[in-house]
């Protein structure tokens, strides 16, 4: 393609510094997703970083990826007469250039497959994000009752929650606060009235920053608190003596129960690797221990 000289507007230009700039935009929006909250605990408490919520830096982290893969393969065009000429020259040259090219491709594929397999050092970096993950759980004292409480509509909020309907409804109504209807979800509802969702389920509870609950048919059922399976809170990634800890369990008992299962375990070895082993759900882990006391 021939660049357009003068005044014009250039094409080939314009593709280098989208490719610049979207390639800043994602390592910046990855850098942030990396520290974020898991999504249950951003969205019920409505965290943001500068000012964006972990919704719309996935979105800007999602678009810029799909803007700098676009225009990296137009820039590529652009060079292609370039970047063949070279690879032809490249027999005829010394072998550094060769070795080169090969140390690059060998090192993303020694990064590719150590994250598929999660060794070393790379699973440390994984580990180091589930611990932000954890510390951002900590430090959330307003919990949702169940998973990713914010998506459901009312009826099912009210169903898992042990929450009757009619109750909700005046609760939220005696306060001021509008709800188009049951189907609404808990998010829109919250949305519509100003406020988080987890502020809309503390003020259901009648408290206003930690205080006891005004009415006990607000108060969730305590087995509704979660669906028992584990699921929603990263459980395959908490270690056999954490779970142990939950369950009121000395580790060498669950030990020596998955050995009679034929898988050997240790204390700090992840219940989803455990599970792996098993051929069953990490849920299930917690499930056959559970059984076995």
């Amino acid at each position: 393609m021939n660049e357009e000289k003068g005044g014009r507007f250039r094409f080939r230009a314009f593709t280098s510094f989208v490719v610049l700039f979207s390639f800043a935009a994602v390592a910046a929006s990855g850098a942030a997703l990396y520290f974020t909250p898991r999504g249950r605990v951003a969205n019920w408490i409505d965290w943001t970083l500068l000012g964006l919520t972990k919704d719309q830096w996935t979105a800007f982290h999602v678009l810029g990826t799909i803007l700098f893969l676009v225009f990296g393969v137009i820039h590529i065009v652009y060079n292609w007469k370039a970047i063949l000429s070279y690879l032809r020259k490249l027999p005829s040259r010394a072998l550094r250039p060769a070795v080169e090219m090969c140390a690059a491709f060998l090192l993303v594929v020694v990064v590719v497959a150590g994250a598929a397999m999660e060794a070393q050092p790379f699973r440390a970096v994984m580990d180091l994000n589930e611990s932000i993950k954890d510390y951002w759980e900590k430090q959330t004292k307003e919990k949702p009752p169940v998973p990713h409480a914010e998506e459901l509509t009312v009826e099912e909020f009210c169903r898992q929650a042990g929450i009757p309907v009619d109750a909700f409804l005046s609760a939220l109504r005696d306060k001021g606060y509008s709800v188009p209807s049951t189907s609404a979800t808990i998010r829109e509802i919250a949305d519509a009235n100003g406020i988080s969702p987890s502020d809309l389920y503390r003020l259901l509870q009648g408290r206003s920053g930690g205080g006891k609950t005004e009415s006990p048919a607000l108060t969730p059922r305590p087995e509704s608190l979660g669906n028992g399976n584990g699921q929603g809170r990263g459980f395959g990634r908490i270690t056999l003596g954490e779970l142990c800890d939950e369950l009121g369990m000395d580790v060498r008992r669950a030990i020596a129960i998955l050995a009679a299962r034929g898988v050997a375990s240790y204390k700090d070895m992840r219940v989803r690797d455990i599970a792996d082993k098993l051929g069953v759900p990490p849920h299930q882990v917690e499930e056959i221990l559970e059984n076995s006391k």
